[in-house]
């Protein structure tokens, strides 16, 4: 026990922990439970992203189930998120803590987003009549290419951060199909939907029959890939699905 926290001690003192927001050095001193993902100044950037207002259900984007139009059917209970995520804007402070997750194996920032994101999917949760004991949760995998280069899966960490926070059991229930992975962002709409349901396969011996699954992912865009996933999820025996994710695209919150 002392030789663990003196390691520890030493590895913040080596690599003390930075804001995930602006870079700046976060109080090393303090202890690891203690230590924020962001500084105070971008805490407060950051709460106010999160009160951001839906422009369809007028809640604020913490308490907003609301979906994009690919995302919705029967049995797709609603879709938690924390904040609206600003293509091309490197500098919003709900941009740069998802770049910290995905560029970088920050576990951090992953325990930082699971709290309030619990705290979203419990109130839903509760709303849907969930049974604690048929929920399960997985997430949307990142692309082999991708794991390789940066050394992570943000959509993992995230969901795995999630499951040590709400008691659920994890499993990888879905698989990139190889060759179908063709780069979202630089397709179409219809594109996008077409490349989704080719690129996803269910795990081997993957079962979640009568389950409640949770369905995480980092950002949400057009909801392509999310759909897919949750399509797939339903004909492997999914009761429900429901969507968890850091952030969807600003212009969802007025479609």
């Amino acid at each position: 026990m002392a030789e663990g926290r003196l390691l520890s001690f030493l590895s913040r003192s080596f690599f003390p922990p930075k804001c995930a927001g602006c870079g700046a050095l976060l109080d090393w001193q303090l202890p690891k439970h203690e230590v924020s993902a962001l500084c105070p100044k971008c805490t407060v950037l950051w709460l106010n992203e999160t009160m951001e207002t839906c422009g369809i259900c007028a809640k604020r984007v913490i308490e907003c189930v609301c979906m994009p139009l690919a995302m919705q059917g029967k049995r797709y209970e609603g879709f938690c998120k924390l904040a609206y995520y600003t293509p091309h804007r490197r500098d919003a402070v709900q941009n740069r803590v998802i770049y910290r997750m995905k560029n970088y194996n920050d576990r951090r920032v992953a325990d930082f987003l699971a709290v309030p994101l619990a705290e979203s999917l419990e109130r839903l949760l509760s709303e849907c009549g969930a049974a604690r004991e048929d929920l399960f949760l997985t997430y949307l995998p990142r692309t082999r290419t991708a794991r390789l280069f940066y050394g992570t899966d943000q959509a993992r960490a995230l969901a795995s951060a999630l499951a040590k926070r709400m008691k659920i059991p994890m499993q990888r229930l879905i698989a990139r199909r190889f060759g179908a992975n063709r780069i979202q962002k630089k397709l179409s709409p219809e594109e996008r939907l077409r490349n989704a349901r080719r690129a996803f396969l269910p795990c081997r011996r993957a079962a979640c029959r009568g389950k409640t699954v949770i369905l995480v992912d980092d950002i949400v865009t057009t909801g392509a890939g999310m759909a897919a996933c949750a399509r797939l999820l339903r004909k492997m025996g999914a009761a429900r699905v429901i969507y968890a994710a850091v952030a969807t695209d600003a212009v969802n919150k007025d479609l």
